[in-house]
């Protein structure tokens, strides 16, 4: 109920009118929530495999949760394209967590940074398509995790400052959620993007699309960062004092942002 409460704060309500969510006790493994995944056959589901034995603390701590159940933010994705429902996930599970107060604004940006640097040494000389294709036989998670990641973070970052911060990734998600939610069907990430630009009114999310899928770089964030303010230093990341940059971080991991926030009273659990 925790992380729903949290992905429901993206845009004031839970991005499903139903789900299922089952827990499954196992006791194995040194993590709270060794194993997780959705499912999108009929209703959404979210099954957790969990270790009962840890400190609920430990729970409350964990990314699995959050990262999970943010893959309903958008509708079905197909395989070939598991880059964008996994970088939705992996995007909200830091800028969601650091929103609920469960972790602070300067942690999630170095967290956010720590895995694009993983993600850059993941899969050299591969396009994202090739990384994606050859994810579960070589093992090119990070690659496509992070890169899916950093090109929404790209995007979040054009839409605010295109718009003065009347749109971002939070609203472009909201207006997607209400025009293909209740679709049975898998979609390409090139039709969402196309349904994301339809309903931001700009080619942000294209010209991402067609910069860097068939890239066998990964994205280049030096743009971004200066924007944010963010810079790399020998111990991780520093953060600008900046008034401007400042402000356009925390409207990304801006706290309170969950209050009122609804979860359907139809989840089992």
């Amino acid at each position: 109920e925790d992380s729903a409460r949290m992905v429901a704060g993206l845009y004031g309500r839970f991005p499903q009118s139903q789900a299922q969510i089952l827990v499954t006790p196992g006791a194995r493994g040194n993590e709270p929530t060794p194993w997780a995944y959705v499912v999108r056959g009929g209703s959404p589901a979210a099954h957790f495999f969990i270790n009962q034995r840890r400190p609920m603390k430990e729970f409350f701590e964990d990314w699995t949760a959050v990262h999970e159940l943010s893959h309903l933010l958008l509708p079905y994705v197909n395989a070939d394209d598991i880059w964008l429902s996994e970088g939705v996930a992996t995007y909200y599970q830091n800028v969601l967590r650091a929103r609920g107060g469960r972790m602070t604004a300067a942690e999630a940006w170095q967290r956010l940074h720590a895995g694009f640097a993983r993600g850059m040494q993941s899969a050299r000389g591969r396009t994202l398509a090739q990384a994606t294709e050859s994810m579960y036989r070589d093992v090119t998670y990070m690659r496509v995790y992070w890169e899916g990641a950093a090109m929404l973070l790209i995007a979040d970052v054009r839409l605010r400052q295109m718009t003065a911060g009347n749109q971002s990734l939070d609203t472009a998600l909201a207006a997607l959620n209400d025009c293909c939610r209740a679709t049975d069907r898998a979609w390409s990430a090139r039709e969402l993007f196309d349904k994301l630009d339809e309903a931001t009114g700009t080619r942000v999310f294209s010209e991402i699309y067609d910069q860097h899928v068939a890239s066998r770089n990964f994205p280049d964030l030096s743009q971004t960062y200066r924007a944010l303010g963010v810079g790399v230093g020998a111990n991780g990341i520093e953060l600008s004092s900046d008034d401007g940059e400042r402000r356009l971080r925390d409207a990304i991991m801006e706290t309170g942002a969950l209050v009122g926030s609804e979860i359907p009273g139809g989840t089992e659990r």
